[in-house]
């Protein structure tokens, strides 16, 4: 350590090129802002076909008597109280309008969301070509 201290001092040497200018810029910037958007709507669109509305079940008499067949007595006795309240009334209409609606719902957000993405992908582009215009405009061409 004491021989540390014996060591000439070495004088500051200035940099070569340019100081404080930096490779990544606006373009750049925007590339990445567009990549950012990109994936995040493409990770939102998975997740909305994860949970898209399914068809509903058709009953069938098969699983109805498998699934009967498990229920302990308590549990047989609150499913009969349900259908006394609520019944299966034939005279009563099925709502048939809750899965179209669901539907329409996936459709419309898969399409915004897909939209976003699309538009993440081109600003990516965008900006990506414009960088290869404006260096391609500043190089200066060889004559022959």
């Amino acid at each position: 350590m004491l021989q540390i201290k014996a060591l000439e001092r070495a004088e500051a040497e200035p940099l070569s090129g340019q100081v404080g200018t930096s490779a990544w810029g606006v373009r750049q910037s925007l590339a990445l802002l567009g990549l950012v958007i990109a994936g995040l709507a493409l990770v939102l669109a998975l997740w909305l076909f994860w949970i898209r509305p399914l068809p509903p079940d058709e009953l069938r008499p098969e699983a109805i008597r498998r699934e009967t067949q498990s229920l302990c007595a308590l549990d047989v006795w609150r499913v009969w109280r349900s259908l006394r309240a609520g019944g299966l009334d034939p005279r009563r209409p099925r709502d048939n309008r809750i899965y179209p609606e669901a539907c329409f719902r996936y459709r419309l957000a898969m399409g915004v969301v897909l939209g976003v993405a699309a538009l993440g992908i081109g600003l990516f582009g965008g900006a990506s070509l414009a960088g290869r215009y404006r260096t391609a405009k500043a190089r200066p061409r060889s004559s022959r």
